[in-house]
């Protein structure tokens, strides 16, 4: 029988405790990115860190806990890095456009990513994690309302559109090619602003991508 996480650990988990979750966890991201869902493996993910699968058990509760945290703290990094990326432009309209074009890069050039956001979400749901698929997309709901707030006027108010709208382009890129100047079109109209100046888009992949990012 496996202990749970708030039975095995303290209450207040040590430093240490902590570090070790952090590893498990991020193996357990970098496994995602590889293998998928059917590849994250209480196995795989040992053989990634210098624990044995008891010590994994003594963390979560089970690999199910494991899959839900590392694809929540992927997202977390994923939003990260746009908005890195994104705060590099001098003005708030660039920085929102190059929040869009980074954010769809990552899915544009490693189509394995998008794939993985529809498998992760039809396994939530199946698995009673729906409400980490709800977190995610909030996650990049209020990434994209940040930028938006930021315009003058605001346009906040269109996020959740803006977001619907870009999962759906998502699931696109995962299967063909899609064109991004359309893209960039539709976001403008719907958001109602301008579509962007050819100054506030980067066109190199290593300077969009969050995947590719350095750090």
């Amino acid at each position: 029988m496996l202990m749970s996480p708030v039975k095995a650990m303290d209450e207040t988990p040590s430093p240490k405790q902590l570090a070790r979750r952090a590893l498990i966890v991020q193996a357990a991201v970098e496994t995602l990115k590889r293998e998928g869902i059917a590849g994250c493996t209480v196995r795989a993910i040992a053989e990634a860190t210098p624990f044995t699968k008891g010590t994994i058990h003594y963390y979560f509760n089970d690999v199910r806990e494991i899959v839900n945290t590392a694809y929540l703290q992927l997202t977390d990094d994923y939003v990260a890095s746009v908005e890195g990326l994104a705060g590099q432009a001098p003005r708030p309209a660039g920085a929102f456009w190059r929040a869009v074009a980074s954010y769809l890069e990552g899915f544009r050039a490693h189509r394995g990513m998008g794939l993985l956001w529809f498998e992760y979400s039809s396994w939530a749901v199946r698995n009673g994690y729906g409400h980490g698929v709800a977190s995610s997309v909030e996650a990049i709901r209020l990434m994209f309302a940040r930028r938006l707030d930021a315009l003058d006027p605001p346009a906040g108010t269109v996020a959740d559109r803006l977001t619907r709208y870009l999962l759906g382009t998502v699931l696109e890129l995962a299967v063909s090619d899609v064109a991004l100047g359309p893209v960039q079109a539709d976001v403008a109209a719907l958001c109602g602003l301008r579509a962007p100046r050819r100054d506030q888009l980067a066109d190199a992949h290593a300077e969009l991508c969050p995947l590719c990012r350095p750090g």
